[in-house]
């Protein structure tokens, strides 16, 4: 039997697979100058088999996705000599779920921001060792300035740094347990090379953007709320903050849309 495809890095394995069309066809009752198509496929790898629906606009030559459509609503898809791969046909104008993006905490200082950014890269691009590596530095670089211990000369571990803030009530247990949690796979990625799967580097990517939010980004946004001296001297209005809320606390998939 043989099918039509797309390639398409895969938003569930993150990789850059050839997706297995399911199902495509125009909205517009399958009429030849149709403006766009659905489609519903499958991620061809082995490991994966993840579901991606997309919203496409053909290109040229336009018969292209026409005949396809037109196969799929007759069944003559069996009949097909080869494999279609329709890739070079097809502008993508919605995905669900939809191609994955770092998603970076606002107002974290330089060093921080670098680390943590350059971790949801490597995440994205499938390079888990690094990425644990990343988001352990990111931590590492975000805990280093609050409330430094008066003794410059001391090397503080993570471990240490991460029990004596949760002592001084600039972390709360349970984002502490997080943080340490962070640390300790962190620190198995550094010492051990133990690689992550993608799940669970996606947990460590939520908890670490989390313990950012509780301990950079929520008190750098009540000082602009109150107006207070900030180092880009920014000023936010409560629904900016509540817009920004809503985002910071949301890992949900949602349709994105390509211009």
């Amino acid at each position: 039997m043989s099918f039509f495809s797309f390639r398409l890095k895969c938003p569930h394995c993150r990789s850059d697979s050839t997706f297995r069309i399911g199902s495509l066809f125009s909205p517009a009752d399958r009429v030849e100058d149709a403006k766009c198509y659905s489609i519903t496929a499958l991620c061809g790898h082995v490991t994966c088999y993840g579901p991606v629906g997309l919203r496409v606009k053909p290109l040229e030559p336009y018969n292209m996705l026409w005949d396809a459509a037109y196969m799929y609503a007759s069944g003559q898809v069996r009949s097909l000599p080869t494999p279609q791969d329709i890739t070079p046909f097809i502008k993508i104008l919605e995905q669900w779920p939809p191609e994955p993006q770092p998603d970076i905490p606002e107002f974290l200082p330089p060093k921080v921001a670098n680390a943590f950014t350059e971790a949801e890269e490597t995440r994205l691009a499938g390079q888990n060792l690094l990425s644990a590596i990343g988001y352990r530095s990111a931590l590492d670089l975000a805990t280093k300035e609050v409330n430094p211990p008066t003794d410059t000369k001391r090397i503080e571990m993570l471990g240490a740094r991460l029990g004596r803030l949760c002592k001084e009530g600039y972390l709360t247990q349970s984002i502490g347990e997080w943080a340490e949690h962070i640390g300790f796979v962190g620190n198995a990625s550094t010492h051990d090379g133990d690689a992550l799967t993608n799940d669970e580097l996606d947990e460590l990517s939520n908890l670490t953007k989390m313990v950012l939010l509780y301990l950079i980004t929520l008190p750098e946004t009540v000082k602009r709320l109150r107006g207070e001296p900030t180092e880009n001297g920014e000023q936010l209005d409560a629904e900016t903050v509540a817009a920004r809320i809503k985002r910071w606390l949301s890992f949900k998939a949602r349709l994105s849309k390509r211009k």
